[in-house]
């Protein structure tokens, strides 16, 4: 059986519901052995005592790994998911598992996804596979989040493609380490917004990548309309909205320098459906 790690980062003690269904979504996964790594940014004493009781609660399948839980108790930016994601890839690192993937706690998978991107994956022999993510617009009512409506927004697929725009979401791909230098597994740090972008187009340019699965979905991407996703959207207020515009603009700055900076290898496989 193949052992993957996900990489989930948790800011907030009051989401604990949304992360015990993204957990629940990683506990699902068939015939792959998963080792959750949860960084949390500040936890006190009680809040990581409760990220632990709920995991001890749910994570019970003898076929999965047993999870890691850190706590990043003074992050060097306030806005520091960069930082988690770093913390828990030295964390990954440590359990020699060959496959790394990543999923925000407020996003879930479905029990085929890992199985189906590691069998790609080691059919063709690609540095990272791929799958779709349906955007998912919730409703937030009180403690229930209602799921409106399903979108299917990602309408690209090639590594072309890839260096115009993300289409890709975070959770929609697994990492094949083994073809990676170590020493690009990182986030840049000075980035709170399209750092995972970057962090993709970084490891992605020099590998082969593996688009045959984008006809087949994989998990949710989830937005709620309540504006407590990062993204802007026309849910947020005035000013939520122009100060997230202000952050979003300062990143695609930086992203546009480094992405200048990226040399670039195609292979034939970045072009197969």
């Amino acid at each position: 059986m193949d052992n993957i790690s996900t990489i989930i980062r948790f800011h907030n003690c009051a989401d604990l519901a949304l992360l015990e269904r993204s957990l629940d979504s990683l506990h699902s996964q068939v015939n792959v052995s998963v080792t959750p790594i949860i960084v949390t940014q500040k936890f006190k004493e009680q809040e990581a005592l409760k990220v632990k009781e709920l995991v001890d609660d749910i994570w019970y399948f003898s076929e999965h790994q047993k999870p890691i839980i850190v706590n990043l108790a003074n992050p060097k930016h306030s806005d520091a998911r960069s930082e988690l994601i770093n913390v828990g890839i030295s964390q990954h690192i440590k359990t020699k598992n060959k496959y790394l993937a990543f999923l925000d706690y407020d996003d879930i998978l479905y029990s085929h996804a890992y199985n189906l991107l590691i069998e790609s994956n080691k059919r063709l022999q690609a540095g990272l596979s791929f799958a779709y993510i349906d955007v998912c617009n919730e409703l937030v009512l009180d403690k229930f989040l209602l799921k409106e409506s399903l979108q299917k927004p990602f309408n690209r697929g090639n590594k072309i493609d890839l260096l115009e725009a993300n289409f890709c979401p975070l959770h929609s791909y697994v990492i094949n380490c083994d073809m990676i230098d170590s020493t690009e597994l990182y986030f840049r740090e000075n980035m709170s917004r399209v750092e995972d972008y970057e962090f993709l187009l970084r490891i992605g340019s020099k590998v082969p990548l593996d688009f045959s699965n984008l006809d087949k979905v994989v998990g949710l991407y989830s937005m709620r309309n309540d504006g407590s996703n990062s993204t802007p959207n026309n849910s947020s207020t005035k000013n939520e909205i122009v100060e997230k515009q202000k952050i979003w603009r300062r990143n695609q700055e930086l992203l546009l320098q480094y992405r200048s900076e990226i040399e670039v290898k195609f292979f034939a496989l970045d072009f197969v459906k």
